[in-house]
Parts: C-alpha cells; structure tokens; sequence
C-alpha cells in the first residue's frame, strides 16, 4: 500500500510503497475516510525545533508514519477485541496508555507515565490502511458524519480546558487564541453558560471566525487589551474564567492583570520558551487558580463531545476551512494565510 512518510530529519515527507498492516490480538485495521492535519504534523513535517524535539521524546525511528486525527472504518479486528466490530466508524485517541502505571490506575489514562502517542512512535494516520489499539479507538454515533468525526481528538481538547474551568452561568470567559480549538472551546463555553466570550488573536481572519460565534474581539495589535477587557468586565475587573491556548510566551506578560480576583486560568498551549512570573502579584495575591492540561480525558472528554453534536447542540464541521487529497500533501502543509482545520478527504493516492 501506500503512506505518506517522515523519512529523514529534514524538511518535508514522501509518498512511498510499504507493507500493509498486521494487526495483533489487541488491534484493528481501519480504513481512513478523512484526516487532519494537526499542529504536531505541521512541527513534524516542517522539522522545526519543535517537531524534532517532540520526535527526539519518543525516540522517533525514521522512516515513520505520521498523522493522527483520524476517521475511519473498521476492517479487521484481532481476536482479543471486544468493543468492535467489522464496519464501525471509529476515530482515534492519539494518547495511547500502558493500562498498568500509577497514572492508568487512577484514572489519568490521558497522561500516562508510560504513554506512547499515535502517529510517533506508533504507526500513524496517513496512509490507505492504518491499525490502532483497541483501547484508543472510539466508536463513533451514526449522527456525526465521518468529516467531523476527524476532529474529535481536537474537540476533545477543547472540551476538557472548558471541562476544567468550570464555567458558571453568566460567567465572562476570556478565549486566548481563535484557531480551531480555540473556536470550538468559545462554542462549548457559551453551551455552559458563559455571558460573555472575549476572543483574543492578532489574526484578522480568525477572529472574524471568532466574532460569527458571538465573540468580542479583541486584537492586541490595535487596542490595549487589558483596557479593553477592563471596560467589558468593569464590574469584576476582570473575567472570570480565561483559556490560554495560543502557546505564545508575550501572553503571560499580561494575561493574569485580565483576570478578575479568585479567577480562573486554564492553560491549553505549550509555551515553547521560559516565562518569568511575578508568583506573588500575578497568583498568590490575587487568589488565582491556574490549571493545566494535556489532551483529553478517557473517555469522558469524548462523550460529552458526541453527545452535543448527535443533538445538534454543537457544530464544529466551520473550522474545516481547506480539504485536499492526500495526493496534494505539499500543498496542504503550504496553506498559510485564512485557515483553519485542513483535512485529507481522499486516501486512494490517485
């Protein structure tokens, strides 16, 4: 068969002829419908700092198969699974947990101390056939169509930093970043009641994506943002609840003066460089609870995602703004001006 490949530490990938997949006991083989293209598999196939730091982790063997958010269809399964069967439309956890470290036994699966990731140091996504774990493949509802099923991974992503702040109703809620997960997080916090939603970028096309929600916009390159959070949310003098999802080390230069006292900070993005922080002002005075997370949780993360889509109460099929055939790959790692979600919606290599 034919997959799309990571074969050396350097820019780019290939098209290139490899076996097709055995699966083991604990394994299926799917058919992939559609993929996106995730932040990781830009880092990965640009081979910048962070795509080769990421790989270097996980002791990254070239060639490899990358990609990871991912739709598709039951094939085969191995003779220890239980949960599927030949044609179920399944979609991927990339977080693959060893079942037995201290993290797994508490319920932390999505942060394993042992944990091994889809589509890095085990064969990913892009490819005409691809295996996958039994316990990182999801079955997915009838009602969410194969397109959208590729973002559940992302969506997950976004409902758990949600899940975390725990959003009270009428609470002002502050969105840093308005990429794709940063769009379906200001969807799912007004879902959870948010009175208002503020969306911070300096990019023009997302947060006109982000103002068709309902958002205030707010680009840090033309207005002040702490006056003019501060003159939304006068009241409190600052929002209750904001979600950092941007990774940009600048942001944490100002981004606690925008959250009102006893607020809440999740942060989402990974910060690439140090970050020097005033604990006493910025936190500890303030009251200031500051979470963190990774991924998302299993399964929990995931249900509640399909439950709003299967009822119509969420729709994140807008942040797909580019589609391309595997085929066109270098033209879609290209796409750098008004995107969102690009995905691969044709996996024939023709």
């Amino acid at each position: 068969m034919k997959a799309l490949l990571k074969t050396k530490e350097d820019f780019g990938a290939e098209i290139l002829d490899i076996p097709e997949p055995v699966i083991g006991d604990d394994e299926v083989l799917i058919k992939p419908y559609f993929a996106a293209i995730c932040g990781t598999d830009t880092h990965i196939y640009n081979w910048d700092a962070s795509g080769a730091g990421f790989a270097k982790a996980f002791n990254v063997q070239f060639p490899f198969l990358f990609g990871h958010e991912v739709s598709g269809e039951v094939m085969e399964v191995g003779k220890k699974v239980k949960r599927l069967t030949i044609g179920d439309k399944v979609a991927l956890e990339t977080h693959i947990p060893c079942m037995r470290c201290y993290n797994c036994d508490n319920g932390d699966l999505h942060n394993c101390l042992n944990m091994s990731i889809y589509g890095v140091d085990y064969p990913g996504a892009f490819a005409e056939l691809i295996k996958a774990p039994e316990i990182v493949t999801f079955k997915v509802p009838d009602a969410v169509p194969y397109r959208t099923a590729c973002l559940l991974e992302p969506a997950g992503v976004a409902m758990h930093g949600v899940d975390v702040a725990k959003i009270n109703t009428g609470d002002n809620v502050l969105v840093c970043g308005c990429g794709p997960i940063g769009l379906m997080a200001m969807q799912i916090a007004f879902l959870n009641g948010a009175g208002k939603v503020i969306a911070i970028d300096v990019n023009q096309f997302r947060l006109e994506q982000a103002r068709r929600l309902g958002a205030i916009t707010i680009n840090p390159f033309k207005d002040d943002p702490k006056e003019a959070v501060m003159e939304i949310c006068k009241d409190a003098r600052g929002v209750d609840v904001a979600l950092e999802l941007t990774g940009a080390a600048p942001i944490y230069k100002y981004i606690h003066s925008l959250i009102r006292l006893e607020g809440i900070l999740v942060s989402v993005g990974h910060v690439g460089e140090k970050v020097e922080l005033d604990i006493t002002n910025s936190i500890t005075l303030k009251g200031i609870k500051w979470f963190g997370i990774f991924g998302r949780k299993i399964w929990r993360n995931w249900w509640q995602v399909v439950r709003l889509m299967e009822n119509e109460r969420l729709d994140i099929s807008h942040v797909i703004t580019h589609e391309f055939p595997i085929t066109q790959f270098a033209d879609a790692f290209n796409v750098k001006e008004n995107a969102g979600k690009i995905i691969f919606n044709d996996f024939s290599f023709k």
